[in-house]
């Protein structure tokens, strides 16, 4: 018996938390997943009873947030007395809306913080004496393309993306020139998918061996029938916080995971280390633990710390 679940989308934070409770929950539910894409939201759907994803998505009510939601070429079923009649319009009909504020004034204001941040971030680490200076990795996920374009069109180049498909999607259709680092959790099964992705510059969430072959496994394959192209750089995941919604090696395993990945996937390069600090804590714990790791990866294995990132 497989539930259906329908969440007020009234924010990307709303769908992830609700989300990630479902996934953690024993109960058989069909949870609806809706991703910010292409300027507006887009429904997606996964069945946690099975190991299968569907398109199928069953709409149980309607409320107000549904007049913003887009088809595109999902297949929506509803029961008889449901209406989603603004679902029925074109998409190019669908206007975007970010508190009604035109997708041109957004881009500009969007572009005008990242070079603020870039400014800062320079100065920042001018102040510090840093040889070289912190690369700012944009995060993208569930924005549309155009903010993403207009932030490259200003010069920036690195973007990051949490989810595999979306990531996929939006590199097909953006400029071939940006790095692309993919920062969401990943499953073996998916590595393939984002190995795919031509111009994947970081995977910044390896935080297993299984993770770290079938990434080495899938940039093999993909290095046989296309453009040779260098070792893919992996970042290793560091659980610091020791928070059970977060992912990662524990830290006094990451030496080992290191050694081995630098051993025995040669299509892989070991790029640094990375963690994700607690939210409603003090970050600096979590990132001198971090640090600590890679004091003890340098020293076991004989690495320049410059040459290990954080």
């Amino acid at each position: 018996r497989v539930c259906c679940c329908v969440i007020n989308v009234t924010s990307p934070h709303t769908v992830r938390h609700y989300s990630t409770h479902y996934l953690a929950s024993s109960a058989p539910l069909r949870c609806t997943l809706p991703l910010l894409q292409d300027s507006a939201y887009t429904l997606r759907s996964r069945s946690f009873a099975t190991h299968t994803t569907t398109t199928t998505i069953n709409v149980a009510a309607v409320d107000p947030y549904l007049a913003t939601l887009r088809a595109h070429d999902h297949n929506i079923t509803t029961p008889h007395n449901a209406h989603i009649s603004s679902m029925e319009q074109p998409a190019q009909q669908q206007q975007h809306k970010e508190d009604d504020v035109p997708i041109e004034e957004e881009a500009k204001a969007v572009v005008e913080r990242l070079q603020n941040t870039k400014q800062q971030l320079a100065a920042l680490s001018q102040k510090l004496g840093n040889t070289k200076e912190p690369r700012l990795v944009a995060v993208s996920k569930t924005k549309p393309k155009e903010l993403i374009t207009a932030c490259h069109a200003a010069g920036h180049l690195y973007f990051g993306e949490n989810y595999v498909q979306e990531l996929v999607d939006k590199a097909a259709v953006l400029p071939k020139t940006i790095q692309w680092h993919f920062i969401g959790h990943l499953q073996s099964n998916k590595a393939k998918l984002v190995a795919s992705v031509e111009s994947l510059s970081c995977v910044e969430t390896v935080h297993s061996l299984s993770i770290a072959k079938a990434l080495d496994k899938a940039w093999t394959a993909r290095q046989s029938t296309g453009t040779p192209a260098p070792p893919l750089r992996v970042m290793v995941q560091v659980h610091t916080s020791g928070e059970e919604s977060k992912s990662g090696v524990d830290p006094e395993e990451c030496v080992e995971l290191v050694s081995k990945i630098m051993s025995d996937c040669k299509q892989l390069q070991f790029a640094g280390l990375m963690t994700i600090g607690k939210l409603d804590g003090p970050p600096q714990d979590d990132f001198k633990k971090l640090a600590d790791c890679r004091d003890a990866v340098c020293k076991t294995l004989e690495l320049n710390k410059e040459d290990v990132e954080l």
